[in-house]
């Protein structure tokens, strides 16, 4: 079975502070992290299927947002 590397990206804004990190997910396992922008992690050995990943950017005070679903 062959696998992929697969290029995943987020934007990310806070309007009172700093964005801290934006983590990536498939399911709930944590993909990466990035702590600048721009957000951007690779997800290696990635076999063929179909995937759902959601990004998850907390700010410097520790508060979060969730993205919507996207589907790979």
């Amino acid at each position: 079975m062959t696998t992929q590397s697969v290029p995943l990206s987020a934007s990310a804004v806070d309007f009172d502070g700093a964005v801290a990190k934006v983590e990536f997910f498939h399911n709930h396992s944590r993909i990466g992290e990035a702590t600048a922008s721009p957000y951007s992690v690779t997800w290696s050995n990635v076999p063929p299927g179909h995937y759902v990943l959601t990004a998850q950017a907390m700010d410097h005070a520790g508060a979060s947002s969730v993205s919507e679903p996207a589907e790979v």
